[in-house]
């Protein structure tokens, strides 16, 4: 037989599980406008029964039942949308490492302008096309071997690697020209820079 306070405990039992989960409800709407929160959920499972003495199994009738508990408050969240938003993240720690290694190379060789690598090679590649017209006159033939020759072309190339290997060891990585801005010029294009 029951005691006559069995009812009262299980009525506080379930008085004190729907209290928390009114007090999760709360936090939930008082964080609703919180950037990254996600809601919680108060899972609720029966309390374990009392056994009468004479039935010692939990498969028999006779159980006496004890209420509700909170077993464990959750967050829900979508498992397959975080596992996306995590590898987007790695993707974008790789795209933010190449760009800051890019515009350190931009640094390095200022593009656009009259005596950068693109200029150079567009030069070179003109010498070819002009070449192709003219194919029987060796002032032709001598401006693409001079444009290939240069010392600029060899030298950028040269100036890049290092850039990379300093790139690649972490190290502070200076240009001939920012050393010395004249010889660079008079080395590179003939002539002092301006």
């Amino acid at each position: 037989m029951q005691s006559t306070f069995a009812p009262i405990e299980l009525g506080k039992r379930g008085l004190v599980a729907t209290t928390q989960g009114i007090q999760t409800v709360g936090h939930n709407l008082s964080n609703a406008s919180v950037e990254g929160y996600s809601r919680q959920r108060v899972e609720m499972a029966a309390s374990p029964p009392l056994y009468e003495p004479q039935l010692n199994r939990e498969e028999t009738p006779g159980q006496i039942g004890q209420g509700v508990e909170v077993t464990r408050i959750t967050r829900i969240r979508d498992l397959l949308l975080e596992g996306r938003i995590v590898s987007e993240q790695n993707v974008q720690g790789y795209w933010e490492a190449r760009d800051k290694y890019i515009l350190m190379m931009e640094q390095v060789y200022n593009e656009p302008t009259d005596h950068s690598v693109r200029a150079l090679l567009d030069k070179f590649w003109e010498s070819w096309q002009d070449l192709s017209l003219h194919p029987t006159e060796i002032a032709s033939r001598r401006s693409v071997l001079e444009r290939g020759a240069a010392r600029s072309i060899p030298m950028f190339r040269r100036d890049l690697q290092g850039a990379v290997h300093a790139v690649s060891d972490g190290r502070q990585w200076t240009t001939t020209a920012q050393q010395d801005p004249e010889s660079h010029a008079k080395l590179f294009f003939g002539r002092p820079s301006r």
